[in-house]
């Protein structure tokens, strides 16, 4: 048979797999409501739930708390990554450098995100910088954590041979370092968008007029639990998007890593 037929098989019965769990859960979803075991006003049923998710999606309102939400966390999770990942190249690369900086950042890190939501909206206001802030903190130290990381632990046999060949720092940076370090970037980006994720919808449930957490927050003030638990599938879902998003953009990367390892 062909390896790529093969592989092609493997994949699928993966994907197979992978469906038995949420289609065991949503099974018992909704045998449990259609026997009457749990109160519908706690746990809805599933047609109540598809039925508020559709309403929402014909009347746009599902599409515009999307939007926002989508917005804040690609704009924070894209000013965390172009800080995060320089220093934490630099702090791999230099132990000195690292070490003037230690201190205040594993302060930072252990504080907890929206712990700091009051701080961020006394100085930004309740407006989206606050909201944007939220998700930068949330984001930042997962990405330079496993960057740190990831550049540290490189093979120092490889680095040098490169230099043994004649290469220079900056050549052996960019064809072994940072190639070697990629995994941990990577691993690093998908902890920080889930870390970011979690903390805006949380900020949105504070103080926001729009996005999945003030969505969240309405129909729990107006006691629809139908649109509480549609909005919870959409934030399961466009959560694997996201993360989907971050596998396949980063992709030719980790493929280029497994050759050079093989090499």
């Amino acid at each position: 048979m062909d390896i790529h037929l093969k592989k092609a098989l493997s994949k699928s019965k993966g994907g197979l797999r992978g469906l038995i769990g949420p289609s065991i859960l949503l099974f018992s979803w909704w045998l449990g409501s259609h026997k009457a075991i749990w109160n519908p006003f706690i746990i809805p049923s599933p047609e109540s739930t598809v039925q508020a998710l559709i309403s929402m999606i014909e009347d746009g309102s599902l599409i515009d708390h999307v939007a926002s939400s989508t917005g804040r966390i690609l704009s924070g999770f894209a000013i965390a990554l172009v800080t995060a990942v320089p220093t934490g190249v630099l702090s791999g690369l230099s132990p000195g450098f690292s070490a003037y900086f230690s201190s205040s950042l594993s302060f930072l890190n252990h504080l907890p995100p929206l712990a700091l939501f009051p701080v961020l909206m006394l100085w930004f206001g309740i407006g989206e910088p606050s909201k944007i802030g939220v998700i930068f903190l949330a984001s930042f130290f997962p990405i330079y954590l496993n960057t740190m990381e990831g550049v540290r632990t490189v093979n120092k046999s490889l680095v040098e041979a490169s230099r043994s060949c004649g290469a220079s720092t900056w050549r052996t940076f960019i064809h072994v370092t940072l190639p070697c370090a990629v995994p941990g970037i990577i691993t690093g980006m998908r902890v920080g968008l889930s870390y970011g994720w979690r903390s805006l919808v949380g900020a949105e449930l504070v103080a926001s007029s729009s996005g999945l957490g003030f969505l969240l927050h309405r129909a729990e003030v107006f006691s629809r639990p139908d649109i509480m638990a549609a909005t919870l599938i959409t934030m399961g879902i466009l959560g694997i998007l996201l993360d989907r998003a971050i596998g396949y953009l980063t992709m030719s990367d980790s493929d280029y890593m497994e050759r050079l390892r093989r090499r």
